[in-house]
């Protein structure tokens, strides 16, 4: 029998919940193939979002300085996805969020698919 592939979801703006939570829906139905885990961090992490397998980074502390937040969120980032061991890390859009969740796949060899963001914009 194959083992469930692990995937990590990671979302920081209701604008990114909005793109992710489709693909996150189809693979919660192919339970035997998938195990969807959801990194909650950003503008929303008052609401329950109604998965299992949710982590609400509560001890994230926003500041005005951008390279001291994207620190913040690798460190709790790289400490969740060291726990729950993922076969792919989800992101989207531009953000320090899904930053953090390329940096952390691409430190420690775990795929990354990344959706949108920086096309028009031209962020990194």
């Amino acid at each position: 029998m194959n083992q469930r592939k692990k995937i990590l979801f990671i979302t920081g703006t209701r604008a990114d919940y909005g793109k992710i939570k489709p693909i996150m829906q189809k693979m919660e139905k192919k339970q035997k193939e998938y195990e969807v885990f959801v990194y909650v961090s950003g503008m929303h992490l008052l609401q329950k979002y109604g998965y299992k397998n949710t982590y609400v980074a509560f001890e994230q502390v926003m500041t005005d300085n951008m390279s001291y937040n994207l620190g913040v969120v690798l460190m709790n980032l790289a400490r969740y996805a060291e726990q729950i061991k993922p076969d792919m890390i989800v992101v989207h859009g531009d953000r320090i969020d899904a930053l953090a969740g390329a940096i952390t796949g691409a430190l420690n060899n775990i795929l990354v698919a990344h959706i949108e963001g920086g096309e028009i914009s031209g962020t990194i």
